[in-house]
């Protein structure tokens, strides 16, 4: 279910962006970073390879994993994830776009995860 839905366009398109919000740890870095490379017909990763592939940012609300997942034999459809570990649930979230979207991107997306906090009320 997703809590929120943008479209962030580039040069060649439109990006989609969701953002959900799932109690618990929702499967775990590892489980979600194999489904996430499955769509894109990736072989999955490790343990390993997930703790080296990903970069982490500070937002409001907590660190925050971020994790970039290209097929090079597909140049249409990438992904840029981001993963919120909260306390009580775990937050995601997913941008869609072609490698050259996701590239371009890239350091939006970040200030835009690193822009997440508490609501002051």
């Amino acid at each position: 279910m997703r809590l929120a839905s943008y479209s962030a366009p580039f040069t060649e398109g439109v990006a989609d962006i969701s953002i959900t919000n799932f109690s618990g740890e929702a499967g775990g870095m590892l489980a979600n970073a194999n489904r996430w490379r499955g769509q894109l017909n990736l072989s999955e990763y490790t343990l390993e390879d997930v703790k080296e592939n990903t970069q982490r940012g500070q937002s409001g609300i907590g660190e925050y994993k971020l994790l970039k997942i290209v097929n090079g034999e597909n140049e249409q459809s990438a992904f840029l994830c981001a993963v919120f570990e909260l306390q009580t649930s775990t937050i995601f979230i997913k941008m869609t776009a072609s490698i050259s979207g996701i590239d371009e991107l890239d350091a939006e997306f970040k200030s835009f995860c690193s822009s997440f906090k508490h609501n002051a009320e």
